[in-house]
């Protein structure tokens, strides 16, 4: 396990395998009785820069796992970290099954009423047990959430983040761990689909993405585009930072 704390103070945790990250989230639930599990890729990251109320929804994270190869680099460049990719559309169906197969009851909130219902049957055929899911547009009833379960929100960045910020006490009280996935709810329906292998491979399935649907995918993936400025930019910080110590 590897703690990075970047530029914006966000500490991102890389782990060597999924195994490790499993076994750690099992410890860390035990010694605090809830744990919230969010993913950090390019876009959010530098969302996060802006808008102060998403940078402080991110607090809250036990964890926050580094996904994409965009802030896989960033990071290898400016800390020279070498992390392994912890990709949410890759993960999450993992992490499901590892609940699953360790008895934990297991929760999902958001999406369409559609796509929900097509993800919990796709779960199902796949022996994995789905004790309550709900579509995401509208409140959550928590009477429905069983304490020390495991709650999948699926809202999109940064709404699902500041959700868990509003409803954190209610979490803690509950001893949820909390993980939030993004579009996962919508891939596992066949709402979307993900890249050919070959493309994953080559690490550019943003690429694919943009292609599939150019709409939703090109106003998010616009910050691509500046990538060597922030580059550049954290580097002059981090020295500065670093000159700071020094001198002190």
């Amino acid at each position: 396990m590897d703690e990075i704390t970047l530029v914006n103070d966000l500490k991102i945790t890389g782990f060597e395998s999924y195994n490790e990250l499993f076994n750690e989230i099992l410890l860390k639930k035990n010694i605090q009785n809830f744990l919230i599990i969010n993913y950090m890729y390019w876009v959010p990251f530098v969302k996060a820069r802006k808008d102060k109320d998403y940078l402080e929804s991110l607090k809250y994270s036990g964890y926050i796992l580094p996904d994409g190869v965009g802030l896989l680099t960033y990071i290898k460049v400016l800390y020279g970290k070498t992390l392994l990719n912890l990709n949410g559309t890759d993960l999450n169906p993992e992490l499901i099954k590892f609940f699953n197969d360790k008895n934990m009851k297991i929760a999902l909130y958001g999406t369409t009423q559609e796509n929900i219902e097509k993800c919990v049957k796709s779960l199902n055929s796949k022996n994995i047990d789905i004790y309550y899911y709900q579509n995401g547009y509208r409140g959550l009833d928590f009477s429905k959430i069983e304490d020390n379960s495991v709650l999948f929100v699926g809202k999109g960045s940064p709404i699902q983040e500041i959700w868990v910020k509003n409803n954190f006490k209610t979490i803690k009280e509950k001893k949820l761990i909390v993980v939030t996935v993004g579009g996962y709810f919508d891939f596992e329906a066949g709402f979307y689909k993900r890249a050919p292998k070959f493309i994953r491979d080559l690490k550019s399935e943003w690429i694919y993405r943009i292609l599939d649907n150019p709409k939703l995918q090109i106003p998010k993936y616009i910050n691509n585009f500046y990538f060597p400025w922030f580059i550049f930019k954290d580097y002059i910080k981090l020295k500065k930072k670093v000159k700071e110590k020094i001198y002190v």
